[in-house]
């Protein structure tokens, strides 16, 4: 739980340097895919934390798109159509090769 936390505020941290240059329009596009290693995304997603505190930033939505491996996800973020993805370590790897 304290890992996910901990997962969770980093997220944050990070997003809050490149969000002003992504979302535009107020939406901001994550892809994930649901599994064990998504929890802290997905408990946040449920609970409204997304919206809630990127509201600063200018975030009014969070648009959820569910991807079954991190292959797709990568060529959908990489064609523009997410913002941020929550995947592994292995597909940006992969996607940048």
């Amino acid at each position: 739980m304290r890992r996910g936390i901990l997962s969770l505020v980093v997220a944050l941290f990070i997003l809050s340097f490149i969000l002003p240059v992504m979302a535009e329009d107020g939406v901001l596009k994550i892809g994930y895919q649901p599994s064990i290693h998504q929890t802290a995304y997905m408990l946040a997603q449920d609970k409204g934390w997304w919206e809630r505190d990127l509201a600063p930033f200018g975030i009014t939505k969070v648009e959820e798109y569910q991807f079954t491996s991190g292959p797709p996800e990568m060529q959908a973020t990489i064609a523009g159509y997410m913002d941020v993805e929550y995947t592994g370590s292995a597909p940006p790897i992969t996607a940048i090769a």
